[in-house]
């Protein structure tokens, strides 16, 4: 592979203490997705700076585990019900979308829950805890009714999908994966063919490594991927005629690329893209042997910040399980997030609700 184990260790080490909370950006696009954490931006740059490493040799295809939820609170579209078919047809265009890039699918299970409060985005942590399947190199996707986010044009978000890290906590073990709004997929009936068939494939990117294709705008070093155009900001619909150049350089905006946003029917991922894609797989292969870091007390503040990211009535019992956890949990055995997961899945656990919202690293996204 080509970030072997001892550099992701030494690149973990010189890293680990970087913030881990980052605040929500506010696109003109409507992408309501999370600014990538400092971690994540130094882990990308090496990866990018070192891809020579790589550019002589055709790598590997790969195939990732997938385990699909369907959640749902009745059985309509709406309530976030998909039958089998739906399903199975949406993994196949996914395989269809990566294929040219060497990447598939693999669904190894289909699981169905009736619960309301999980379909319209409550208590995600709980949901995740209960429902997710494999390591952390597989992929788990949730179908659901509803993802409580917004834009700064008030817009709801149609998927939302974490980053990768070379080394989650149980935390962010836990709720690594992708939620699908149900209702705007490809079968649903829900939205234009043209929006929704890229709607998974462009969240899968995020899952796989890759920021958007405007990250950054103009200027810096954009979404660390070499072969692709930097771009003012997200694309508005789909432009007539010539493709625009949003910061006057020679090349177009890449507006039929998956990690754009835009109403244009999306086909393409570079080089560069795919190779980031299997670097950052091939890094979960390795992280996803080892057992998930403890939730330590100095992480408290990130906490805090799921407590504080939404205005919830539960916010109340979010404080309370972090106090629980980080005070008289110490006393009873519980002095890490790991230790009182397990507490909690073995029912040991009752005096809080556990309920936290959705963390700031997960990555949202409206029109895609």
């Amino acid at each position: 592979m080509f970030l072997l184990p001892s550099t992701v260790a030494i690149l973990t080490a010189s890293v680990c203490k970087a913030a881990l909370i980052n605040a929500r950006q506010s696109l003109a696009g409507g992408c309501g997705s999370e600014r990538p954490s400092a971690h994540f931006l130094q882990i990308s740059h090496h990866l990018a700076t070192n891809s020579s490493l790589h550019s002589s040799r055709k790598r590997a295809d790969i195939e990732v585990a997938t385990f699909a939820h369907v959640v749902y609170a009745n059985k309509s579209v709406e309530g976030g019900y998909l039958s089998e078919e739906i399903i199975h047809r949406n993994i196949d265009i996914i395989n269809h979308q990566y294929a040219p890039a060497g990447i598939s699918f693999s669904l190894k299970n289909l699981s169905y829950t009736e619960n309301a409060d999980w379909a319209l985005g409550k208590d995600e942590f709980a949901m995740r805890l209960k429902l997710r399947g494999g390591g952390y190199n597989d992929l788990n996707l949730y179908f659901v009714a509803d993802i409580p986010y917004k834009s700064e044009q008030d817009w709801g978000v149609r998927g939302i999908c974490s980053l990768p890290t070379t080394r989650p906590d149980s935390l962010r073990w836990t709720l690594d994966g992708c939620s699908l709004l149900s209702r705007m997929l490809p079968g649903s009936n829900g939205t234009a063919e043209n929006i929704s068939n890229s709607t998974a494939t462009h969240e899968i990117g995020h899952w796989l490594g890759l920021l958007h294709t405007f990250e950054g705008g103009c200027g810096g070093e954009g979404d660390e991927i070499g072969d692709t155009v930097a771009q003012a900001g997200p694309t508005k619909l789909c432009p007539t005629g010539d493709p625009p150049h949003s910061c006057n350089l020679p090349d177009p905006d890449m507006i039929k690329n998956f990690m754009d946003i835009s109403t244009c029917t999306r086909s393409e991922f570079t080089a560069g893209q795919i190779a980031r894609m299997k670097d950052w797989e091939d890094i979960r292969r390795d992280v996803s042997t080892d057992k998930p870091t403890p939730w330590l007390e100095s992480d408290e503040g990130l906490v805090k910040e799921f407590c504080d990211k939404r205005a919830l009535s539960a916010s109340n019992s979010c404080l309370a399980a972090r106090k629980y956890c980080f005070a008289k949990g110490k006393a009873d055995g519980y002095d890490t997030l790991e230790s009182c997961v397990d507490a909690y899945k073995a029912g040991k656990i009752t005096s809080f609700a556990w309920i936290l919202p959705t963390p700031a690293y997960l990555q949202g996204d409206i029109a895609s």
